[in-house]
């Protein structure tokens, strides 16, 4: 390796990120140097989940190759990192890679790991005996970027169940929140801040997928930094924002469907067809091929004599139509034919 001194103009070569907060973590040095090389890996080719959350697929013996370490010290150096809280391993199906989610340390975080390492004062590390808690949330870096470009002008606020922002009156750095933290807020919407808070405070404790409690857990602490009454109002704007989008979202579907679902032809339920004192079936049907009946794929509603609805049932049989349902007709009522019931297993 070819090495020179560093001089003001010195361009530095390719470096790998490491927080300085992890220099306290009370972990392995070998663990402290994976999180960077995991880290830079983040950076560099991640992946976003349904939440917009990065991950990566991280194989041990690939890892153990970029750090010149065997792959029994790297999986004791996941575990370390794991269990201080540093990353979030998910598994998957059996031969799959696991997903990795990097979390990133705050400030204070730091802080606590320090005071845990010499709390009985004699220096000696107790990390053993008092592990430190994991990150309560991954803090706004590229988890939820990627997914936050609406931008609120100083002293408005916006909101939606895709992503949403909160800015300061006074035109101070904005709190900005992820379509997952969105969707947790609008559940638990309620008329005042401290009712909202208190109503996501109470399902932290219960909840067991580590991913889902970092979200709500940071979606807290975001809503602890807006003072009321924006706090109340931002609140509300993302409710009624996600309930907008609910009710679209359903007649749009709906109207798919519609578009979707060929038009009934033939005699109307309320026509004269049906109440002839020869009308004895009623009948839907789809075209299957082109014939006297219609071109293929259309659907038709007819009110039949005993001879017409014969002559129906003859044509299915050719492979022209095919009846959906009957119906018999007495003095223009409907008696629909009773489906039979499956037999129990």
């Amino acid at each position: 390796m070819n090495c020179e001194f560093m001089i003001a103009s010195t361009p530095l070569p390719p470096c790998m990120p490491l927080p300085k907060a992890m220099l306290r973590l009370p972990v392995s040095n070998t663990a402290k140097v994976m999180y960077a090389r995991l880290l830079d890996e983040i950076l560099t080719r991640g992946t976003e989940d349904s939440n917009g959350i990065l991950f990566i697929r991280f194989p041990v013996m690939e890892i153990a190759a970029a750090l010149s370490r065997s792959p029994q010290t790297c999986k004791r150096s996941l575990n370390e990192l794991e269990q201080a809280g540093m990353i979030m391993r998910v598994r998957q199906g059996i031969g799959e890679v696991s997903h990795i989610y990097i979390l990133l340390p705050r400030e204070d975080t730091a802080h606590e790991w320090e005071a845990g390492k010499t709390e009985s004062g004699d220096g000696k590390d107790r990390s053993k005996a008092g592990k430190p808690s994991p990150p309560p949330g991954i803090r706004d870096g590229r988890a939820g970027q990627h997914h936050l470009k609406n931008t609120v002008p100083p002293g408005r606020h916006e909101a939606s169940c895709g992503t949403g922002s909160y800015r300061k009156p006074e035109g101070g750095h904005g709190m900005k929140f992820s379509k997952s933290e969105l969707d947790i807020i609008c559940q638990y919407a309620a008329p005042t801040k401290a009712e909202t808070l208190a109503g996501m405070k109470e399902i932290v404790p219960v909840i067991k997928d580590l991913l889902t409690k970092a979200i709500v857990e940071n979606a807290i602490r975001k809503l602890e930094k807006i003072p009321e009454p924006e706090c109340s109002r931002f609140v509300a704007a993302t409710k009624a924002r996600f309930l907008a989008e609910r009710d679209n979202s359903i007649r749009q579907r709906l109207a798919a469907a519609k578009m979707q679902e060929p038009i009934m032809q033939g005699h109307g339920l309320s026509g004269e067809e049906r109440f002839l004192p020869q009308t004895r079936h009623m009948i839907t049907l789809e075209v299957q091929k082109d014939c006297f009946v219609g071109f293929k794929g259309e659907r038709f509603r007819f009110f039949l004599s005993d001879e017409g609805y014969w002559n129906a049932k003859r044509s299915e049989q050719e492979g022209e139509i095919k009846i959906k349902s009957h119906a018999a007709v007495v003095a223009g009522k409907l008696y629909p034919d009773k489906k039979p019931r499956q037999q129990e297993r």
